[in-house]
């Protein structure tokens, strides 16, 4: 990963991820889906200067067989914006602290793609 403000060196982590969120508050740390786990719900919180895991954080609260489809931009220090769904797209905040999820709005299941901030998902 190479960092997007404030200079510095490229950050290597210990694993594949995908779906990055943007920088966090903090200047420092970012949400990401670890790609081997692709578990339904399960996040990893990253420390974007040194590259390590700083710890994994299950949703709670997603219907049972949500998917998550992309994390997008911090709304507080706390919590994440993550895309999830089966039926339908949902938006949820994510409290990275408790895992809890907090529905912020609904998009259907007719969608072919969705941009919201930090996040553009073809579904084609």
């Amino acid at each position: 990963m190479t960092p997007v403000t404030g200079g510095g060196k490229p950050v290597r982590f210990d694993g594949v991820f995908i779906m990055f969120s943007e920088l966090a508050p903090d200047g420092r740390t970012v949400v990401a889906v670890e790609f081997d786990e692709l578990k339904p719900g399960r996040l990893t919180l990253l420390d974007a200067r040194t590259g390590r895991t700083l710890r994994k954080v299950s949703m709670r609260g997603l219907p049972p067989g949500d998917r998550i489809d992309g994390t997008g931009i911090w709304l507080n220090r706390n919590e994440v914006t993550v895309v999830a769904g089966s039926r339908e797209l949902v938006a949820y905040a994510l409290d990275v602290t408790t895992g809890r999820t907090r529905r912020l709005a609904s998009y259907g299941n007719e969608r072919r793609s969705l941009t919201l901030p930090g996040v553009n998902r073809d579904f084609r």
